[in-house]
């Protein structure tokens, strides 16, 4: 649950990213509107998964998201390149 809590609005965010990228696009704009409507849904989705979790843990899903959005730094960590 935690993890879905990330990737969901980063996937959005890179989508939008994507339509900016194209020629006659503001990037700038589309970053930043981008990171506002992210920050806004992934506290959103949280709120919703505290409040739905009945029998599951919220440290649990806690943990998740921070696992999710730290999972790229520590693949940095243990490649061989």
């Amino acid at each position: 649950m935690g993890a879905i809590v990330c990737v969901a609005p980063t996937a959005l965010l890179a989508a939008r990213l994507n339509v900016a990228a194209r020629p006659g696009g503001n990037f700038g704009a589309a970053l930043l509107a981008g990171e506002l409507l992210k920050v806004g849904l992934v506290v959103a989705l949280l709120m919703l998964a505290y409040a739905q979790s009945g029998r599951m843990h919220s440290l649990a899903v806690l943990l998740g998201f921070i696992a999710a959005v730290q999972g790229h730094f520590l693949a940095l960590i243990f490649t061989d390149r």
